[in-house]
């Protein structure tokens, strides 16, 4: 299992995925609070070749996102972050967002961009209207990641 005290892993169980690389996820760093921000300075990989994803909120100020983007950065091979419910598309010009309330699987478009709910959620949240019908949601197909790049 890995350390409680330390976020880094140093037990060598956890899983690997095929190219030798870990995924690591943390989420609503929120780091205007200091306590937060300390403990983002804490978070390290076990091996420079760790990929991070960071999701959901990481403060409501642009200067707040960006130094722990790039903190993380410098440290983890790859991060990939999954903005929370600030208005961070509009900002960094995102092709599409994804959450996961209020559990009902749809599209709805916010400044022109679509907004994906993809959660499975729990049983008594899709009982009434059956499970959700794909449970795997495209969020952005290759040729709208093209065609989006090309188009800003």
């Amino acid at each position: 299992m890995p350390s409680t005290t330390n976020p880094r892993i140093s037990n060598g169980e956890a899983v690997r995925g095929p190219t030798g690389r870990r995924l690591f996820a943390v989420s609503d760093l929120h780091v205007a609070h200091e306590q937060n921000r300390a403990a983002v300075k804490d978070l390290h990989p076990s091996d420079p070749s760790d990929w991070l994803i960071v999701a959901g909120d990481i403060g409501a100020l642009t200067a707040d996102v960006e130094w722990a983007l790039r903190l993380l950065a410098e440290r983890f091979a790859q991060v990939v972050w999954v903005p929370g419910n600030h208005d961070w598309h509009r900002r960094y010009r995102a092709a599409t967002v994804v959450y996961g309330h209020p559990h009902v699987p749809r599209t709805t478009w916010r400044d022109g961009v679509p907004h994906r709910e993809v959660s499975l959620g729990c049983p008594r949240a899709w009982q009434a209207r059956g499970r959700p019908d794909p449970l795997l949601r495209e969020i952005l197909s290759r040729r709208g990641a093209l065609s989006q790049r090309g188009a800003r």
